[in-house]
């Protein structure tokens, strides 16, 4: 409607009108959120900004910028990346507006600017008030009621996905999966690949008058005016558009910010870099080129005088927008046959809440289980099966909060307390000391067949009670002592393997092999201000490389299975996103990476103050292999330290031991008693 619409003002047919507005809604790139990203799939929201920005331009009615603002608000609720996209697009309009007015006759005759003197200051006024009511207003808002009325303090000012969710020129003015292109790319030089995020085509009909225009506009030497096809009174306006929306197509490749060297300057952009899927930006030049070439393409058929001529070319022109869109909504990167999870707990009468013998309200809080844990971009969980789903539904359904998250720029800090909170005992969680209440908490376990999440969350029901268990899920009592209780029983059974009179003294330690078979470092010769047990710890620049360990495995053998362990400090932001490798160099000089991990996805148990110890399982193809550990973040302008302690390295059936006047001290795992 809003497309119609803006072609009606451009004094198009109402016929062409409709088609040009078809082909340019089913084309657009946001088809593709239907099954991925609901809340960014509604196409008005951009159409309706440009006819807004179209009427303003023509009437100077503030009553338009009133219509501006309430577009923003709307796109805003629908996803907030609608404001960024809006907020960023309208303002560069308006600043090229305002250079208009203040410094340029801008009609494009020639390469050079003009000073005009006759400035309305008036005129002047009214553009910003128009800018502060359509933009400002939101903006305010918005800063008041999402920024500074946020209770959360450490959501990452540094998300992961600006220098990979972005656009590139092949996926703006091509497809790969369109058949012209297919056959462009397979045979000459279309091989650039982007992430899904960047897939922005504008379509052939906007290539061609793209490649018109600006052959035209060269061909004279730059001294013909770039639309002067198009009637003047809607010239200006379709000149700022264009400009603006080719602004938002450089931002959408994250320019200039991907260029080698320039990274780091992404750091002094404020808000900007919170934006990490740019690709996005590339929407605003979709439906400003769009406009542009059919519009241009009208009244250029307009001039040519044989009557059948100009009836084939809007054919051809109508044929070919439709047969891309067909094609588009064909292909199953568009469309894929993804249905709605079957929720048997959402119908009458199956509901969680009509479970007899359960009172929901005795409870506090919903422990899913396998955790899930999205959206801090530093540590994460993905769940697993319908776990989501189940502890979502459940959630509704009581009123009970859940000790998973799947949102978006979560805090940091309560990630590594939720995920404290399920992993294996170690220290009595974080989370126990801020809850108020001594209510139970109660044990949602999805029932799934994959052995390493009934392995790592499984210990969550011993001391817990059984409820109610069906095909899909099981429910638990889980008292808030479970959790202590579970540690103590854990140092218990600790204490009577240490007394085993088969374990082998090896240097400081017991071990259950006979023969010296691992790697202990404790970095106690380095300086470091927050070493993790002993006085010392490795600490680094987290964007260098940073070299843990060289050498060889002691009586090391092929087939054998080793476990690294180490003890790394995550608490500063984006730190578990930081890379560890273990690399092996043979005889013949050969260097093989056998494991890399992060420890966003390797960690093995939490304690407090962002200390976490990674877990990380390798094999070496010769006991003659020297094997290096390294880390290093992928950000290189990334100059903080990071600081690394204890430091293990033993073969996977194998367990050492040691313990001090109040600890006992398990495969790197200290346990105070």
């Amino acid at each position: 409607l809003f497309i119609y619409l803006i072609f009606k003002e451009l004094k198009i047919p109402w016929h062409l009108a409709g088609l040009f507005a078809i082909a340019i809604t089913f084309l657009a790139p946001q088809n593709m959120r239907l099954y991925s990203h609901l809340g960014l799939a509604p196409i008005f929201v951009l159409p309706s900004i440009i006819y807004f920005l179209f009427r303003l331009e023509k009437t100077k009615d503030t009553k338009y910028a009133f219509s501006l603002m309430a577009c923003t608000f709307i796109g805003a609720f629908l996803h907030f990346y609608f404001f960024a996209i809006i907020a960023i697009f309208v303002s560069i309009y308006f600043f090229i507006s305002g250079i208009n007015l203040l410094y340029f006759t801008f009609n494009i005759k020639s390469l050079k600017s003009t000073f005009n003197p006759d400035i309305n200051t008036n005129t002047i006024g009214k553009l910003i008030l128009n800018y502060l009511i359509g933009i400002g207003i939101p903006l305010i808002f918005f800063t008041i009621w999402m920024i500074l009325n946020d209770p959360i303090t450490d959501r990452s000012p540094n998300p992961y996905g600006f220098f990979v969710y972005h656009s590139n020129c092949t996926n703006i003015f091509s497809s790969p999966h369109l058949p012209l292109f297919t056959w462009i790319n397979d045979s000459w030089f279309l091989k650039t690949k982007v992430d899904f995020e960047g897939w922005s085509y504008v379509g052939l009909v906007a290539d061609l008058f793209l490649i018109f225009i600006l052959s035209r506009w060269a061909i004279k030497r730059f001294k013909v005016q770039l639309l002067n096809f198009i009637p003047e009174d809607d010239r200006s306006f379709l000149i700022k558009l264009l400009i603006a929306g080719g602004i938002m197509a450089y931002l959408s490749c994250s320019q200039p910010f991907i260029m080698k060297g320039w990274e780091h300057l992404l750091q002094y952009t404020g808000p900007y870099k919170q934006f990490r899927s740019t690709g996005r930006f590339a929407w605003a030049f979709y439906f400003s080129i769009n406009v542009i070439a059919f519009g241009g393409f009208y009244y250029l058929f307009q001039r040519i005088k044989m009557h059948k001529m100009k009836i084939g070319l809007f054919v051809l022109l109508i044929g070919v927008s439709f047969y891309e869109a067909y094609t588009f909504h064909s292909n199953a990167y568009v469309y894929r046959d993804y249905k709605i999870r079957y929720a048997p707990e959402l119908e009458p009468g199956k509901e969680f809440t009509t479970i007899t013998g359960i009172d929901f309200s005795k409870y506090q809080a919903i422990v899913p289980s396998p955790i899930f844990l999205v959206g801090t971009n530093n540590i994460e969980a993905p769940g697993s099966a319908y776990i989501i789903q189940q502890a979502l539904v459940l959630s509704n359904q009581t009123g009970l909060p859940v000790t998973g998250a799947m949102l978006t720029r979560s805090s940091h800090s309560q990630g590594l307390k939720q995920l404290q909170l399920v992993t294996e005992p170690y220290r009595e969680p974080m989370l126990l000391n801020e809850i108020k209440s001594e209510k139970p908490f109660i044990l949602l376990e999805s029932v799934t067949k994959k052995k390493e999440f009934t392995e790592k969350f499984g210990h969550l029901k011993n001391e817990a009670t059984l409820l109610f268990e069906n095909e899909r899920w099981r429910l638990y009592d889980l008292p808030i002592g479970s959790f202590r209780k579970r540690i103590e029983n854990k140092i218990t059974t600790l204490k009577e393997e240490i007394n085993n009179d088969s374990l082998t003294q090896i240097n400081e330690f017991l071990t259950t092999d006979s023969i010296e078979n691992f790697i202990y470092l404790n970095f106690d010769g380095f300086d470091c201000a927050d070493s993790y047990f002993s006085e010392g710890c490795f600490t680094g620049i987290v964007g260098r490389e940073n070299y843990l360990f060289t050498g060889q495995l002691p009586n090391a053998a092929i087939d054998q299975e080793y476990h690294l362990y180490l003890w790394v400090n995550v608490l500063p932001d984006r730190f578990a996103t930081t890379l560890f490798r273990v690399t092996e160099k043979l005889e013949n000089g050969q260097v093989n990476i056998i494991c890399q991990i992060n420890p966003a996805w390797g960690y093995k148990v939490f304690d407090q103050e962002g200390w976490v110890m990674m877990e990380i399982p390798f094999k070496i193809s010769s006991p003659q292999s020297e094997v290096t550990v390294t880390f290093k973040k992928q950000e290189d302008y990334d100059l903080r330290l990071m600081s690394v302690d204890e430091l293990l390295i033993k073969p996977s059936n194998t367990s050492l031991y040691r313990h001090g006047g109040n600890y006992v001290w398990k495969n790197n795992q200290v346990y105070f008693h």
